[in-house]
């Protein structure tokens, strides 16, 4: 159609072209630059444009007349079309021509590294001087040479760049890497360009992740600490109150330890709800000893820790640690928590013989009990609080409810049978994490809603919520051996 719009000379045919979306003017600018026929092409196409900085445009790049306005918006357009096409061969030949306007060779710089073609972008930044450096060409060199080895080259950059004023968190977030992991970073003050970064992002997680690899590195470096890291991977708030009394235990021993959040569950809308859910709760955690990062912060710093726990195997644990810790979290459901990504694991901590012989191999195995009921055995729970938020008749006795989420669960079966027990007990529903957070259990929880007063999905009440109940019906719940071991009647 191109060819068939050259040959007839129409601006019919220019018109059915744009219309239809074939291509529009700066597709025919670019086609005529790189034809053999470009002479008349070019002249067709200024006596068909009526706008006049685009026949300002056209008669510079074919005729060499140096346009009355600034053109720069129309010949970036024309960069950005080629570098979108991927066609270096029309670059080139662009390239000639704006050699004339030196005042576009950082914009035309950003667009090549942008559009991934980095060493020719490397190649226009050269041909200016570092005074007149934008930001963006800063940032975009410090990440190109950091990227290819040239720490020294980066590091000058970036103390270049903050002694110009400039603010981009990218130069900060690269000179905390390179404090880091490049040993040659003498001769700045990494201390007052991290309060420069906290000065225009306070609170940033990412930048405060790096600081703490800062800190430890200089550590090492002075007393040559051997102080270990251990992150604690979290799926849900649940997980947390697995691990707390490990991680109490960890922090009187000197080791530091991280919450390391599984963020990914944001972008699916399946664990939206629960994501959130574990935020909420980590923003109103009333601790100063831990820190919280995400997974894809962690990554993004290259940290690896010590020592990863976690309850289950997750690929995004993959490549995060030196060495793979599993605690149990319930012995429920056989085939998955006995299931073969167990042999990801360097240790499983294990409650008793039964999951011990099920998954130990070759030593990788040890009995601990459940550190989640360390404190039901110092009796570290507030019942009282708990019976606050509840409606409890003590001249009744008191059922826990308290089946899985899933396939597995009761409550499309059961919820008429325990639900007609309110007459005679006070019945407490505690919900699973999983019916309480996830899209797909969404009428579940709206059938729990109508159907009972007293519910909760607070995994902190767990030791108090079993202390004031007599009975625990329960279905394919691990919560069964949380009944066990508190000695309650229990019914499934």
């Amino acid at each position: 159609m191109m060819d068939e719009f050259f040959k007839t000379d129409t601006i019919n045919n220019l018109n059915l072209l744009i219309n239809k979306g074939c291509l529009d003017f700066y597709d025919l600018v670019l086609y005529s630059l790189t034809t053999n026929d470009s002479d008349r092409i070019a002249s067709l196409l200024i006596s068909l444009i009526n706008d006049e900085e685009k026949k300002q445009l056209l008669n510079f790049l074919f005729n060499s007349q140096k346009p009355n306005k600034i053109i720069k918006n129309d010949l970036l357009k024309l960069v950005e079309r080629t570098l979108q096409v991927k066609n270096i061969k029309w670059f080139t030949v662009l390239a000639q021509k704006i050699d004339a306007f030196p005042a576009i060779h950082q914009p035309v710089g950003h667009l090549l590294y942008q559009y991934n073609f980095k060493n020719e972008a490397v190649q226009i930044y050269s041909r200016i001087k570092n005074t007149y450096y934008e930001e963006q060409t800063f940032v975009n060199l410090i990440e190109y040479h950091s990227s290819n080895g040239n720490f020294l080259v980066a590091k000058d950059l970036i103390t270049e760049s903050i002694e110009n004023g400039y603010t981009d968190f990218r130069i900060f977030e690269y000179a905390l890497k390179l404090d880091t992991y490049f040993t040659k970073t003498d001769g700045w003050n990494i201390n007052e360009i991290v309060n420069n970064a906290f000065s225009h992002y306070p609170g940033s997680q990412s930048l405060g992740l790096l600081y703490n690899l800062v800190q430890q590195q200089s550590q090492g470096n002075q007393s040559n600490s051997n102080q270990l890291t251990v992150g604690f991977f979290l799926e849900t708030t649940f997980h947390y109150y697995v691990y707390e009394s490990i991680i109490n235990e960890l922090l009187n021993k000197g080791v530091n330890c991280h919450l390391v959040i599984n963020d990914h569950f944001q972008e699916q809308s399946e664990t939206t709800y629960m994501y959130d859910d574990l935020m909420n709760f980590l923003q109103n955690l009333d601790r100063n000893d831990i820190e919280a990062f995400t997974v894809s912060m962690v990554k993004e710093s290259q940290f690896k820790y010590d020592c990863m726990i976690s309850c289950y195997y997750s690929v995004h644990l993959n490549e995060i640690a030196n060495k793979h810790v599993r605690v149990m979290y319930g012995l429920a459901k056989d085939d998955w928590n006995f299931s073969w990504w167990n042999v990801f694991y360097d240790k499983i901590l294990c409650y008793g013989n039964y999951d011990y012989r099920k998954l130990n191999i070759d030593d990788n195995s040890v009995i601990i009990g459940n550190p989640k009921f360390d404190k039901w055995f110092r009796k570290e729970f507030d019942i009282e609080k708990t019976k606050e938020k509840l409606l409890i008749d003590e001249n009744k006795k008191t059922i826990l409810y308290a089946p899985t989420y899933g396939h597995l669960s009761s409550i499309d079966d059961w919820i008429d049978d325990v639900k007609a027990l309110n007459d005679d007990y006070n019945i407490i529903k505690k919900m699973h994490h999983g019916t309480a957070y996830r899209e797909s259990e969404t009428y579940r929880r709206e059938m729990i809603i109508s159907s009972f007063k007293n519910i909760t999905s607070d995994p902190s009440d767990l030791l108090s919520l079993l202390a004031i109940s007599d009975f625990v019906i329960t279905d394919n719940s691990g919560i069964i051996f949380d009944a066990i071991l508190a000695e309650k009647i229990y019914c499934y």
